[in-house]
């Protein structure tokens, strides 16, 4: 019972590091996903390789301290089996002159772009896949490249835009790491096995925390480290929250998969993964990758050219702004109304009526008007959710005896709430003012008005 306990709390823990807690970052990621809007829509869709790697092996190569080991074997492996690059170790790759079918992006932060794709050349056979969400520079960086940009499913922004503007399927599930997205992507092509090598998942008893070639390579002080994994060889491995939480997802996506596909741990030392077989890199080769089979980049059709969505880009970013603009307002009546009760009166006042604490309760409960208007709009689930997750964990905290007193923190939480939700939508109409005005004076957009009657 102990071991089950333990293992449902990690999920809750892991669910609440999936949801986030930084409406900035998600206004971010929405700011990118319009710049890239373009580069989306001229994508091919995800289906031009469904299935197209049906049985054959995939190899997903990341940049844990084990790389090291068995990297110099993976050349055998080229053009026998889908190699899929994490963007952290394409610079290893090439230095072992290894050219991969596919490299995965997720991070939106300058550094990502900063240490792996900045001033770098790439080979023209290397795909990009990735999340429209990406920095744009790093799609400046690779305009020879074929690119396979989709849209993560379950996300707010991304719902948002596959809705209203793609009117297509370009979801793909992801988890929070390049590696959890080429899992996903590696099961979408149909891959079996699934190979993992350089996936450690921990630091190295020294804290070594990458291979020897990765740029972003450094040494972990592991003298108060508090959290430890199972290594594959038996021992305890020292680890963080993050590559925990990365291990957890692995381990759910591997359990729910009852194709009967496997899934291979070549890493040769880091975290074990519950589900997966352990086994040499050198053997994985000679058993799975023993036919030739064809690139990635040859599967996908050059780029589409773009249509009448990205007119209507505009106007439904218009839309969403109207839309913000009616859940600012709601959210601003609502504090007016708890704001003007709060001060009629002292809550800690002994005496007050029954009929004044029931009319607290009613106003209090009345916030759902604000919450309805969010989880009508994906957009808005993913834009506020850290927002109203935290209130809810505030109200949980709050003793479940109905008093004056509980009730004026009750409505101040909202009020709290409120006023974050105001900020978001008021730094979401000044960021969906300047997109506008950027792509109205778009030449493909000039010229596609042109083309469609100047609708």
């Amino acid at each position: 019972m102990y071991n089950l306990n333990k293992e449902i709390i990690e999920i809750i823990k892991h669910a609440f590091f999936l949801i986030g807690n930084d409406v900035q970052d998600t206004i971010d990621g929405v700011e990118n996903y319009v710049k890239n809007i373009k580069e989306l829509l001229k994508s091919p869709s995800l289906d031009c390789v469904k299935d197209k790697y049906k049985n054959r092996p995939a190899v997903i190569v990341s940049a844990g301290p084990s790389l090291d080991k068995n990297i110099h074997l993976l050349k055998e492996a080229e053009g026998k089996a889908v190699i899929l690059a994490t963007d952290a170790v394409l610079g290893t790759l090439k230095r072992h002159n290894i050219i991969p079918d596919a490299v995965f992006t997720v991070e939106r932060i300058w550094k990502t772009y900063e240490a792996f794709y900045k001033n770098k050349e790439f080979d023209e056979r290397i795909v990009f896949v990735g999340p429209a969400v990406i920095r744009s520079e790093i799609l400046t960086v690779l305009k020879k490249n074929k690119k396979l940009l989709f849209l993560k499913h379950g996300e707010g922004p991304s719902m948002w835009i596959g809705k209203n503007i793609m009117k297509e399927d370009k979801y793909l599930t992801t988890g929070a790491s390049c590696a959890h997205t080429a899992l996903s992507f590696s099961k979408y092509i149909g891959a079996d096995p699934i190979i993992f090598i350089g996936q450690d998942l921990a630091y190295t008893k020294e804290g070594i925390t990458h291979g020897k070639d990765v740029e972003i390579k450094q040494k972990t002080e592991l003298k108060n480290n508090r959290l430890w994994v199972d290594g594959v060889n038996g021992e305890k491995l020292p680890t963080n929250l993050a590559l925990k939480n990365f291990l957890i997802w692995f381990e759910k996506v591997i359990a729910k998969d009852k194709s009967g596909r496997e899934y291979i741990d070549c890493t040769e030392g880091g975290a074990y993964k519950k589900g997966t077989i352990i086994m040499k890199l050198q053997e994985a080769i000679n058993s799975y990758c023993t036919e030739g089979i064809t690139r990635l980049s040859e599967l996908i059709p050059e780029k589409d050219k773009l249509d009448e969505r990205y007119i209507n880009s505009v106007i439904e970013l218009r839309n969403l702004k109207k839309d913000i603009n009616k859940l600012m307002k709601k959210a601003k009546k609502h504090n007016r109304k708890l704001d003007r009760f709060l001060k009629k009166g002292n809550f800690n006042a002994e005496g007050l009526n029954s009929d004044y604490i029931d009319k607290g309760l009613k106003l209090a409960k009345s916030n759902f008007i604000v919450e309805h208007a969010i989880f009508n709009n994906p957009l808005f689930v993913g834009l506020f959710q850290p927002v109203i997750t935290s209130a809810v964990v505030e109200v949980r905290k709050l003793s479940f005896n109905i008093t004056p007193e509980i009730i004026e923190k009750n409505m101040k939480i909202q009020m709290r709430m409120n006023k974050n939700i105001m900020l978001g939508c008021k730094k979401m109409i000044t960021l969906i003012s300047e997109l506008v005005n950027k792509i109205i004076k778009d030449e493909d957009y000039i010229s596609l008005l042109k083309n469609n009657g100047g609708k």
